[in-house]
């Protein structure tokens, strides 16, 4: 005769994934603070999690670069592109000849910190999870 225990599995895992993405989450983290390329509290102090909750059947959780604009163009890089005064009519800095009306950027190479911690450690969850269910 089959004994049934969905229940009692559903509640296990109900405990186990989410404290597995917490886990994997906060390592992911952890090392992409450590792959900032340059080491400023800005970006590295955007990086944060968010826990991991249930919506409807899935756990999920987010983390990341938060509150940092410019987290994207340091994790992808940029393409070329002209940049032109917003508010003033020319574009001056210190140093600068004279006041331009344009610059030519040449973009900016991709230095990833985020992709690399979750190409890393996302794989390991599996394992997390295996880790978690056996306690």
């Amino acid at each position: 005769m089959l004994n049934w225990k969905g229940d009692e599995l559903q509640k296990k895992m109900d405990r186990v994934v989410p404290w597995a993405i917490n886990s994997i989450m906060s390592e992911c983290v952890r090392e992409a603070k450590s792959n900032v390329p340059k080491v400023t509290t800005v970006l590295q102090g955007s990086i944060q999690m968010r826990m991991a909750k249930k919506i409807g059947n899935v756990w999920a959780g987010l983390w990341g670069s938060f509150n940092c604009l410019y987290a994207i163009f340091v994790e992808l890089g940029t393409a070329p592109h002209d940049i032109f005064p917003k508010t003033k009519k020319a574009l001056f800095w210190e140093g600068a000849a004279h006041p331009v009306s344009s610059v030519h950027h040449p973009g900016t190479k991709a230095q990833p910190f985020l992709r690399p911690a979750a190409d890393r450690l996302y794989p390991l969850l599996i394992e997390k999870i295996k880790e978690g269910a056996k306690t």
